[in-house]
């Protein structure tokens, strides 16, 4: 885990409002394994919070290629307050 591959999580976040797992990790082309432990590192911080939501994947013309379909409820990920002064201050640096 690097500095840059943290400033990337951050961005992604920022740029997409909320992402799952599996999309964040392919979005960076990093592993599931490391996108899970920067999120862990970001949630204890409180960079990041999790939230639990629904899916509906009958109708979504995405679902043939999509990483989450089927699994009814996913966790996404939210950048917070905190998070956005953070991206801000290492954005500068």
């Amino acid at each position: 885990m690097t500095f840059e591959t943290i400033l990337a999580v951050l961005k992604v976040l920022d740029e997409f409002k909320m992402i799952d797992l599996y999309i964040l990790s392919k979005k960076l082309k990093i592993s599931v394994e490391e996108a899970e432990s920067i999120l862990g590192l970001l949630l204890s911080h409180g960079y990041i919070r999790r939230k639990e939501v629904s899916i509906s994947c009958s109708n979504c013309p995405l679902k043939s290629s999509c990483l989450v379909f089927g699994r009814g409820m996913v966790s996404v990920y939210i950048i917070t307050k905190k998070g956005r002064s953070l991206l801000e201050k290492l954005s500068k640096s």
